[in-house]
């Protein structure tokens, strides 16, 4: 006995994929080439990122000291300029070493 196998009234094809030809070793190696150009450029952009993240970290620590000091005496105002400079010119320092 022969049996046809009916699709199932629940579902249904809406496209097949049409056949891909083989591609050739060459191909592979272009696509891979083309591939590791593309990680390489997004690996730099990210190195950058993290670089800047240094003046976002440092500038973050002035405010939010800034906002631990709610009444602040003289003293506390005085090491809290301190630090802003010291900060200032660290990023300074940074900033004007990535231009060169």
């Amino acid at each position: 006995m022969a049996e046809t196998t009916q699709p199932s009234p629940l579902f249904r094809v809406v496209g097949q994929e049409p056949d891909t030809p083989q591609a050739n070793p060459q191909q592979y190696a272009q696509a891979i080439a083309l591939i590791q150009v593309g990680l390489s450029t997004v690996w730099q952009q990210f190195i950058i990122s993290l670089a800047h993240w240094f003046t976002m970290l440092s500038t973050g620590t002035v405010f939010i000291l800034c906002l631990w000091t709610p009444d602040p005496n003289t003293r506390q105002l005085i090491m809290l300029g301190g630090y802003s400079l010291f900060i200032l010119a660290a990023n300074y320092l940074v900033i004007s070493s990535r231009r060169k």
